[in-house]
């Protein structure tokens, strides 16, 4: 290919990946709620699926789909039952969200009701209580002379010398009683951060998915554009260089998305105004979604 072709390509392909879609909400939402890796998790998702969409149209498939009007209405419906569906998640965890944290509160309110009916009575039984009377009983003589069971000295009358000796039983005070540390307790030294929490297939799922079936954009791209630039005389070489570069193009975008979107000043406005961002999000998926449907086929 010539140098104008490669900037052709490279030229249009940045455009389209750095143009607000279903991939960058994918990427921009993870990193938001789940942090750095799981959006770069995301990313990459999104760059395998540049491959898998590289390779169909280098080998003819996009084209074919797009020859039989059939085909093309089913990936449409599936693209947009997986962006409805996203989009439509994304509202009913915000919305059981609410009904948790509303259920939370009126059990809060329900106990704090029930002390304030308590405390009244319990004011009425501590002042009709009598008051406890003072132990007067006086404490033992301590010459009073020992039980009958002791043995005592014929001559004095005070208890034999054997008789104070200490039980060999009782436990002696010096004598430490600290216990051996509980085998079950858990090790400082142990890490307690869960290896489910930094998972990649999650994100790079949500990335393969929303690339490769959920996005409208990808489609049109592919399949006009791209399709339209490469010229028929590429090699192979150059076809893998081409694929190549524009995975690293993909993976270098959504990779900067996901450190701006991760860090602090972005993760508190996010704290602040989650429910907000959330419902925008996940009302653009549906949007999008909607947008994507076959209407003129369907009816």
């Amino acid at each position: 290919m010539s140098a104008t072709q490669w900037t052709a390509i490279l030229t249009v392909f940045f455009i389209a990946v750095i143009s607000p879609g279903p991939d960058f909400l994918a990427v921009l939402r993870t990193s938001l709620s789940r942090g750095r890796f799981a959006g770069f998790t995301v990313g990459a998702g999104i760059a395998v699926g540049t491959i898998l969409w590289i390779a169909l149209t280098l080998i003819g498939i996009v084209s074919l789909l797009n020859s039989h009007p059939v085909a093309a209405v089913v990936v449409r419906l599936a693209g947009a039952t997986f962006l409805i569906f996203y989009g439509s998640s994304i509202l009913y965890g915000l919305w059981k969200e609410r009904a948790a944290e509303q259920g939370k509160a009126s059990a809060v309110d329900e106990d704090r009701y029930r002390e304030t009916r308590k405390a009244p009575e319990t004011a009425a039984e501590n002042a009709s209580a009598p008051e406890a009377s003072t132990p007067t009983a006086s404490a033992p003589d301590a010459s009073a002379r020992p039980d009958s069971g002791e043995k005592t000295s014929a001559l004095t009358g005070e208890p034999h010398p054997t008789a104070g000796a200490p039980d060999a039983t009782a436990p002696e005070a010096s004598t430490p009683t600290a216990s051996a540390p509980d085998a079950t307790a858990p090790d400082a030294s142990t890490p307690t951060a869960s290896v489910s929490a930094r998972s990649w297939w999650p994100g790079f799922r949500l990335g393969l998915l929303t690339n490769t079936v959920g996005n409208p954009k990808a489609v049109v791209f592919f399949s006009s554009l791209f399709a339209t630039i490469v010229p028929a005389t590429i090699t192979k070489g150059e076809s893998l260089l081409l694929g190549a570069v524009l995975v690293a193009i993909a993976l270098a975008w959504f990779t900067l998305v996901s450190n701006v979107a991760a860090s602090k000043s972005f993760t508190r406005i996010y704290r602040q105004l989650n429910r907000p961002i959330d419902i925008i999000l996940g009302g653009l998926f549906v949007f999008l979604g909607l947008m994507l449907l076959p209407w003129d086929a369907l009816f």
